[in-house]
């Protein structure tokens, strides 16, 4: 599970709304040390995931000055793709009921990244 970082502090989950604070007390915080997650790394897995990859999206976008897929003509439409991608993740993290129009990023959101996943390198 991806830890509390800069990026989702940035997208307003603090350590008072972030999901997976752990209780010291309860077994099911303790990482199995064979796979290295806990099973609370399960109970909502669609924003343990989400988390991750609006996280490493962010970072991608940050440090990656120099690819971009071959269809584009420059750096910008790839940029643009990616701060699609990143709102739709985002969403998914701070919205519990996202409206229609927050859904329909949403969906073009996982389309994007469907779409561009083996483009995801530099």
């Amino acid at each position: 599970m991806v830890r509390l970082n800069k990026y989702l502090r940035e997208l307003g989950v603090n350590e008072d709304t972030y999901p997976f604070n752990k209780d010291k007390n309860d077994s099911r915080y303790e990482i199995d040390e064979d796979v290295g997650l806990s099973e609370a790394d399960t109970w909502e897995m669609d924003i343990v995931l989400a988390m991750d990859i609006y996280t490493y999206l962010r970072y991608f976008k940050d440090t990656n000055n120099l690819s971009y897929p071959c269809e584009f003509n420059d750096m910008q439409e790839w940029v643009d793709i990616l701060d699609k991608m990143i709102e739709g993740f985002g969403l998914i993290i701070t919205e519990d009921e996202p409206s229609n129009r927050q859904q329909k990023k949403i969906k073009k959101s996982l389309s994007l990244f469907k779409k561009y996943f083996f483009d995801l390198w530099w």
